[in-house]
């Protein structure tokens, strides 16, 4: 999990400037192992069941493939920060509307995932995830 959080700003997307805000970084005190093990356990699944529900839309409608591409390389790339399994395709049909539900709920786990999170650079990490994918989902609106 330490090299998937090392490089959290450049996966998410998000340019910082930790220095100007007087940060650093590497997080002051090293958290605990498994302090967010579980936490990271349940980001995971969220975040592959959301994917699965992008991909299931980009297979049942062949004009979303390229308009959803964007937010199922976000997943893909989320994923490996964890180290976790690629996004798995899955059978079955949805829809656009679907897809944002599914999205709206990630971004608002991820949200509540960065609040309860005991370690600073993965609390960091995980609030850049929801800031990406809320911009995924205005560009979907």
């Amino acid at each position: 999990m330490a090299a998937g959080l090392a490089g959290m700003l450049t996966v998410a997307g998000c340019d910082l400037d930790w220095s100007a805000a007087g940060g650093t970084a590497e997080p002051t005190t090293a958290p605990t192992a498994d302090a967010d093990s579980g936490l990271v356990e349940q980001v995971q699944q969220q975040i592959l069941d959301a994917s699965t529900r992008v991909g299931d839309a980009r297979r049942a409608s062949p004009d979303l493939r390229r308009r959803l591409r964007p937010l199922a390389d976000l997943h893909e790339a989320h994923l490996h920060v964890f180290e976790g399994p690629p996004a798995e395709p899955a059978t079955g049909r949805s829809s656009l509307e679907k897809v944002r539900s599914a999205e709206s709920t990630l971004q608002r786990q991820l949200v509540d995932a960065a609040v309860a999170a005991e370690s600073g650079a993965l609390a960091k990490l995980l609030a850049s995830m929801a800031a990406a994918v809320a911009q995924e989902l205005a560009v979907l609106a």
